[in-house]
């Protein structure tokens, strides 16, 4: 077993007339396999199909925290994508969340499969990882 640290940090002195923001937020995870490292792939473009599946359910009970980023470019690495990439969960699939140029997500995600495709006709260099919850 291993030990995996995220962290969010919220902070803004102009968000806001009447605050300031200072939200930082962390938890230790201890993760085991199956895990995939930081990895890069290519998101597909919507003509394509039905996504990639980037994670496979797990199992009733399994959690598994998961982190995807739109890095911005197309699968060579050094053309622009501006198109939105969106993040389907289950056999629906339905679209839950839309990634748009340099967003990203980590979250836990308990028994769903994980398929990524862009919105447009072109593909996206998505960078992605996950660990199961020990």
């Amino acid at each position: 077993m291993a030990t995996l640290t995220p962290k969010l940090t919220l902070a803004s002195t102009d968000v806001s007339a009447n605050e300031v923001l200072g939200l930082s937020v962390g938890k230790a995870l201890t993760v085991k396999p199956p895990m995939k490292g930081i990895s890069r792939i290519s998101c597909p473009a919507a003509a394509a199909g039905d996504g990639l599946e980037l994670v496979t359910a797990s199992g009733s009970g399994v959690v598994q925290y998961v982190y995807i980023h739109h890095t911005g470019f197309a699968q060579d690495g050094t053309t622009a994508n501006t198109q939105s990439m969106d993040v389907k969960f289950g056999s629906g699939p339905l679209d839950c969340i839309t990634l748009h140029k340099d967003d990203f997500v980590f979250m836990p995600v308990e028994n769903q499969a994980i398929t990524i495709e862009s919105s447009g006709n072109a593909t996206i260099l998505t960078e992605y990882a996950y660990w199961t919850k020990a």
